[in-house]
């Protein structure tokens, strides 16, 4: 069995719990998920399994994890500051939305975003287009 530790930025309107779901039911995968910032929504809550606030388990998750999912674009050194180094981990990038989201026209951000040296995953429901080495996959 494969365990598969996708981490979110944000709860991504329910996005995490979904895709976690599916996984578990629908596959050989055991799959978990972190959100950084699990009230960036207010009021609006959605499904967490894990709240990176509780660090050491958020951590205990990715140090068993074959493989790491990290869902839209951030840097994974601020935002889980320098105890996350994972070398050993096989890490896997996914999009739901244009680079230009975060890098409000900042070309040189652009470019990274989209030429990272990562296996690049993209939903397809419009944002494909701007992730040429990705490989689109549909919306859960």
């Amino acid at each position: 069995m494969i365990k598969v530790v996708h981490i979110f930025n944000t709860p991504i309107a329910g996005s995490p719990g979904n895709i976690v779901s599916a996984l578990n039911r629908l596959t050989d995968v055991q799959a978990r998920h972190i959100v950084s910032n699990s009230s960036a929504y207010s009021n609006r809550t959605f499904a967490v399994n894990i709240d990176w606030k509780t660090q050491q388990q958020a951590l205990d998750v990715i140090a068993h994890a074959d493989v790491i999912q990290v869902h839209q674009f951030f840097s994974l050194d601020e935002t889980f500051g320098p105890t996350f180094r994972q070398r050993d981990k096989k890490i896997i990038k996914q999009y739901h939305s244009a680079p230009d989201f975060w890098a409000k026209g900042d070309a040189g951000l652009i470019e990274r975003i989209v030429y990272q040296d990562v296996p690049q995953l993209v939903i397809a429901q419009g944002p494909e287009r701007y992730y040429p080495f990705a490989r689109v996959v549909p919306n859960v």
